[in-house]
């Protein structure tokens, strides 16, 4: 009897450890479920992008009765006439921003391979601080080359599921700055044909990233390969070949010129920032743009020299036109005195008969 009962009871406790043993298993792959699931809903988030393109002919005011347009169809005139963007892939807030000089053994010397290298950059804000604005962003997660773009033409945020498509992402359909820059609003639904009508000439040099998000927004492209992470140099010297030369022609074959130099990002993926090809690399992109600021400031200042030129010339052609008309007008004062001299000379002949 004290058998029977000690087997019913060993039965009894192994069918409650089963029990629980199968409640945690099921309770554990409820709780695996649910993280799941908020993890895709949360995380991994969807983006739907909607084919829709600001008009000039729609006011960004609710109730404005005059639609925002000027006189050249559009909200506002130009400010300048010309633009250049430069994008310098990688180039971290402490590279640029102006540091305090270490001198001990420690691992602040060691940021003697990235900080104050762009000394053209720092320059400007010291010197032309109303011509100089200097600001520190924080990019969102994830900062791979492709959804950085995104975010900086279209003003959306990237989310991690979009990792997938930086090595063969499709051409963006929104609304983005590349696409107001190149497009009227009739040529912008069209944009799939390469002969349409501009608004603005818009040249692309660098990252060939570009030319897939935007393919046929381009006046002028010449893109560069851009996935060899150990190819530091192509794509900056393809730049620096073409958009030096294409700032110092002042014609009507662009008006907006965009620059992406990868070689500072490749040089951190290949061998980090304290590594003597960062130091090649950044007293590089430092030469390159101190050229850029200079040729501006050159095209600029002759610009106003030929302004004022005009005026000038303008000045003296009006000077020359009002002592002309003086001129004529005392000839033509000094005739009719003449005339009258002659009348009242034979008035008194006549008189005398």
């Amino acid at each position: 009897m004290n058998k029977i009962n000690s087997n019913s009871n060993s039965n009894n406790n192994k069918r409650v450890y089963r029990a629980c043993i199968s409640s945690f298993i099921l309770f554990f792959i409820c709780i695996l479920s649910i993280g799941i699931l908020l993890f895709f809903n949360g995380f991994l988030l969807m983006r739907f992008e909607l084919p829709l393109k600001s008009q000039c002919n729609q006011s960004p005011l609710p109730n404005d009765g005059s639609n925002g347009l000027n006189d050249d169809g559009c909200w506002m005139n130009k400010t300048y006439n010309k633009a250049v963007i430069v994008v310098i892939d990688a180039l971290r807030y402490d590279f640029v921003a102006k540091q305090p000089i270490s001198n001990g053994d420690n691992d602040e010397s060691a940021s003697i391979y990235f900080h104050n290298r762009l000394t053209s950059i720092q320059n400007l804000i010291e010197n032309k601080p109303e011509n100089s604005l200097f600001y520190k962003f924080v990019a969102d997660s994830p900062t791979v080359t492709m959804q950085r773009i995104k975010g900086i033409t279209t003003g959306s945020l990237p989310t991690f599921i979009d990792v997938g498509s930086n090595f063969g992402g499709d051409a963006i359909v929104e609304d983005s700055l590349v696409n107001q820059l190149s497009f009227n609003d009739d040529s912008s639904k069209n944009n799939t044909e390469k002969d349409r009508n501009f608004r603005n000439k818009v040249i692309f040099i660098g990252d060939d990233t570009w030319v897939g998000l935007f393919p046929n927004h381009f006046y002028a492209e010449y893109p560069y390969p851009s996935f060899n992470v150990k190819d530091i140099d192509t794509v900056d010297n393809g730049v620096l070949e073409h958009l030096l030369p294409t700032i110092t022609k002042l014609n009507d074959e662009w008006d907006v010129a965009i620059a992406h130099l990868l070689g500072v990002d490749h040089v951190g993926h290949t061998y980090g920032p304290y590594h003597p090809e960062m130091i090649r690399k950044l007293n590089q992109m430092d030469e390159f743009l101190l050229s850029v600021s200079n040729l501006i400031y050159n095209n600029n200042n002759n610009n106003n020299n030929n302004n004022n030129n005009n005026n000038n010339n303008n000045n003296n052609n009006n000077n020359n036109n009002n002592n002309n008309n003086n001129n004529n007008n005392n000839n033509n004062n000094n005739n009719n005195n003449n005339n009258n001299n002659n009348n009242n000379n034979n008035n008194n002949n006549d008189l005398r008969y």
